[in-house]
């Protein structure tokens, strides 16, 4: 007698987070990631902003580990930033603000960094789970925006075979 099981996970992370435009000096520009994978990106206007949330919609792994998910910032930077096409750089704060690991519900508030980036751990046996970030923009505090297109990245790991935590 014979079975077997197949390991593999699927998830989504948003595909854009848009901070809108035209803030002026000395604002704030928040985006919140809380609607479902095939949710309206919705660009800020002050902290209205939506972007779909960090979601597991399968984790069939190994018993004694799990999927971790991790965020930070893109390839080669130390921090979450944002450059115009002349580099005038501004930067921007990720905090998880609320989880959901199964049935289970809990709030943040945590900032995500390059030191302490984990966003999710969906251990085996738990087949769904999501994220929900809040994206902070501070714009210049200098008397005039420098005008631009900024633009930035993230990069989103997941990884099955950590061993769990308890």
């Amino acid at each position: 007698v014979q079975y077997k099981v197949t390991e593999s996970y699927e998830w989504t992370v948003p595909a854009l987070i848009d901070f809108g435009e035209n803030a002026g000096p000395n604002a704030k520009r928040v985006v919140n990631t809380t609607s479902d994978a095939n949710g309206t990106i919705t660009p800020s206007t002050g902290d209205n902003g939506t972007a779909p949330k960090v979601s597991v919609t399968k984790n069939v792994i190994k018993d004694g580990k799990s999927l971790k998910i991790t965020l930070e910032p893109g390839t080669g930077l130390t921090a979450f930033t944002v450059k115009n096409e002349q580099n005038v750089e501004l930067t921007y704060k990720v905090t998880l603000t609320k989880t959901k690991i199964g049935n289970v519900d809990a709030t943040s508030d945590k900032e995500i960094t390059t030191t302490d980036k984990q966003i999710l751990e969906v251990k085996a046996g738990t087949n769904t789970a999501e994220a929900q970030l809040k994206f902070e923009l501070s714009t210049t505090d200098e008397s005039s925006e420098k005008a631009g297109t900024y633009k930035g990245t993230v990069q989103f790991t997941a990884d099955a075979t950590a061993d769990a935590t308890t």
